[in-house]
């Protein structure tokens, strides 16, 4: 699964990680198309300006716990 595949999934859950992952995907600014360490860096300085940096640290290890069990 990629991050995109993984932002895309997250975004039709009702959560707080579901509506992180809607705000990526309207956010006009956000690199698609970059590699993971930039799309991190990115999402890491957004998300402490907005005050949801406690949501992006769960999104990001939620992300690696699934690349752990594919196998990635």
């Amino acid at each position: 699964m990629t991050l995109i595949e993984f932002i895309n999934y997250n975004a039709i859950i009702d959560s707080p990680m579901g509506d992180l992952a809607i705000d990526i995907l309207n956010d006009k600014s956000f690199p698609f198309g970059k590699s993971d360490k930039l799309i991190f860096r990115y999402l890491d300085l957004k998300t402490s300006q907005g005050g949801s940096s406690e949501f992006f640290i769960d999104f990001i290890n939620q992300y690696k716990e699934q690349l752990v069990k594919i196998g990635k």
